[in-house]
């Protein structure tokens, strides 16, 4: 009897990590490719006319149901199908499909592999929604942060006390830190830029923009040392870390 695979198409057969069989109605094997007889543990030569129940110590799946469904001119899918080979226990996502010549063509995929690819897909498509929500959220951020920043420079030119210029420049700086915030989301990951500077003055900015916030009968108290030398930091960071103290 003939396979029903054509020169060709037995060439891509062959490449296929899924295992790929071509039986008649009895499931007598009349093609198997490499990853099949990888599966079976036999050579093409033995596999050929052997019925695949004889070569499994247990084979759970309704043929009566897939013959139905074949004859009908459906093809079948049945993802769980368990299988002993040589002591060795399989579970089994098997597809079958009638081709010419009146024979089946059966393709059998081991469900870990199965699993894993849908995993990856599910991690892909849900990393795909992740940066669209982001670069949604980004967009939404950066234009209010523009508005206030330009605000807030255009009050540090008109306010004439000190001391509220220096509120106008706590959010420029703050602005432009949730703006270097959203780039980094956006962008790949990598290390924060590293600058050499005093630990005084980046506690001193989280200082003067907590202190807005503060009770007036609430007064917050700096001892620092001195003697501490300039490090390589990354200043947002640490402004970041002392904020959420």
């Amino acid at each position: 009897m003939a396979s029903g695979i054509q020169p060709d198409a037995g060439q891509i057969l062959n490449s296929l990590i899924n295992s790929v069989l071509v039986v008649d109605d009895a499931l007598a094997i009349h093609y198997a490719n490499p990853a099949a007889q990888q599966l079976l543990a036999q050579s093409s030569r033995k596999l050929f006319g052997t019925p695949l129940p004889e070569l499994l110590s247990y084979f759970s799946l309704n043929i009566d149901l897939m013959r139905e469904s074949l004859a009908a001119g459906q093809g079948f899918t049945d993802n769980e199908v368990p299988l002993v080979i040589d002591s060795r226990w399989l579970l089994l996502s098997l597809t079958a499909h009638r081709l010419p010549d009146d024979v089946i063509l059966l393709e059998m995929a081991p469900m870990d592999n199965q699993r894993r690819l849908s995993q990856e897909q599910l991690q892909h498509a849900q990393q795909i929604a992740a940066r669209d929500l982001v670069r949604g959220l980004a967009h939404e951020i950066k234009n209010p942060l523009g508005g206030l920043r330009g605000a807030a420079q255009l009050l540090s030119k008109a306010l004439p006390d000190p001391a509220l210029m220096e509120s106008t420049h706590v959010l420029i700086d703050q602005a432009d830190r949730l703006r270097n915030l959203v780039d980094r989301l956006l962008g790949p990951q990598h290390p924060g830029m590293h600058i050499t500077e005093s630990i005084h003055k980046v506690a001193e900015r989280v200082v003067a923009l907590v202190s807005m916030e503060l009770p007036d009968n609430v007064r917050l108290i700096r001892d620092y040392d001195p003697s501490l030398p300039e490090l390589p930091l990354d200043p947002e960071q640490i402004e970041q870390v002392l904020l959420n103290i």
